[in-house]
């Protein structure tokens, strides 16, 4: 009876050779090999590894493993390569343009910016920005062409009919979706774009989307 690399079988007792120890049943010997802590084990295979590297390798080749999800303790079997790729986007936080994995929702999302194309042209001049954010830094440090400053970026926040929604009483700059303080308009912008629970903001209708839309009718190349 074959029972693969490291271990064995004489016709009466189970061997695992990595820990040289014997077991009556296969099944003693299976439940050896899941809780141990001296070398690593594959369910899906009933094969046993003597390190991570050589499990990680098996995982990679063995078209077994094409389409299951190692990451989910239960681990899943898919149709195709793109489901399960889907399945990681959805639950694990990965990235599907660079591979790496986040814990959480909100740090995928802040990370995805970094492969984000500059295609938002200056509302003042001709260069180009990942985020409305960027361009907002941009204009508050005097440095475009346009002649814009923070002091107009404050000046047009304060005129748009929203202002009431993002601006408290003491004048400064408040998230109306969590109250978070922001000392720039920038800063406002950037907290709406890197927060999943806050993004609402920016989509159309709301009021920092009308907000935007004042700021770009009113700076002018």
């Amino acid at each position: 009876m074959s029972l693969g690399p490291h271990l064995y079988y004489d016709g009466e007792d189970y061997k695992c050779l990595l820990c040289d120890r014997w077991f009556e049943t296969e099944k003693a010997l299976y439940d050896h090999c899941r809780y141990t802590s001296r070398h690593e084990w594959c369910e899906t295979c009933l094969r046993v590894f003597v390190s991570t590297t050589a499990k990680n390798q098996h995982l990679f080749s063995s078209p077994v493993h094409s389409h299951i999800c190692t990451l989910c303790a239960s681990r899943p079997r898919f149709d195709t390569a793109w489901e399960l790729k889907a399945h990681r986007v959805d639950y694990h936080n990965l990235c599907d343009i660079c591979g790496k994995y986040f814990n959480n929702e909100n740090d995928l999302r802040m990370h995805r910016q970094r492969h984000q194309a500059r295609n938002l042209q200056c509302y003042g001049c001709y260069q180009f920005f990942k985020t409305f954010s960027g361009m907002l830094i941009h204009l508050e440090s005097g440095r475009c062409p346009s002649g814009t400053d923070i002091d107009d970026i404050n000046r047009l926040a304060r005129e748009c009919y929203q202002s009431r929604k993002y601006i408290d009483t003491e004048g400064d700059y408040v998230c109306p979706g969590c109250d978070k303080f922001c000392s720039k308009l920038s800063g406002l912008f950037q907290h709406v774009e890197d927060s999943l629970s806050c993004s609402y903001l920016k989509e159309s209708g709301q009021c920092l989307a009308k907000l935007e839309h004042y700021i770009s009718w009113k700076v002018q190349r």
